[in-house]
C-alpha cells in the first residue's frame, strides 16, 4: 500500500460526506469556494526489528470557504470528527488517529489533520530448505 491509496480512501470517504464538494489533490484552483484539498503533512517510517516497519502519515484535508462563516466551519468540523473513523481499501481497513480541526489565521480556510499508522514487515525470497538431519541415539 502507497500514500496515493490512502488520498484515494480519504476521498472515497468524503465523496460520501460531502457529495455536492470535489475533492482536489494538487494545485488548487482558484474559486475552490465551497470545495476540499487532500494533501500530506508529514511521513515517517522507524525500522523495528527484523524486516518489520512502522509508518506515520499525516494527512490533512483543507476546506476553503470565501465568506470565512465560522458556523460552516464548524459543521464541517463536526461531519469530519463524526464521519472520519476508518479509511478503507480494497483489502485493508486503517482506523483515523487523533483527528484535529482548526482554522487559519486569515479564515480562508479550515483544516483536519489526522493520523494513520501503518505496520508492516518486508517480505523477501524464501530460503531454501534445510536438510533434516537424523541421528540414532545409542
Amino acid at each position: 500500500m502507497d500514500t496515493q491509496q490512502l488520498f484515494i480512501a480519504v476521498a472515497q470517504v468524503l465523496g460520501t460526506l460531502f457529495p455536492d464538494s470535489l475533492v482536489f489533490q494538487g494545485p488548487i484552483p482558484q474559486g475552490a469556494d465551497g470545495q476540499m484539498h487532500i494533501g500530506l503533512r508529514s511521513l515517517t517510517q522507524t525500522h523495528q526489528l527484523g524486516k518489520r516497519f512502522y509508518r506515520k502519515v499525516t494527512l490533512e484535508v483543507r476546506y476553503f470557504l470565501a465568506t470565512r462563516d465560522d458556523a460552516k466551519y464548524m459543521a464541517w468540523g463536526e461531519t469530519m470528527l463524526d464521519g472520519l473513523r476508518t479509511l478503507e481499501g480494497d483489502d485493508w481497513q486503517l482506523p483515523v488517529i487523533n483527528p484535529t480541526i482548526s482554522v487559519d489565521e486569515s479564515g480562508l480556510y479550515c483544516s483536519c489533520n489526522f493520523n494513520v499508522e501503518l505496520y508492516f514487515r518486508e517480505t523477501g525470497e524464501t530460503a531454501e530448505v534445510m536438510e533434516k538431519l537424523y541421528y540414532t541415539i545409542l
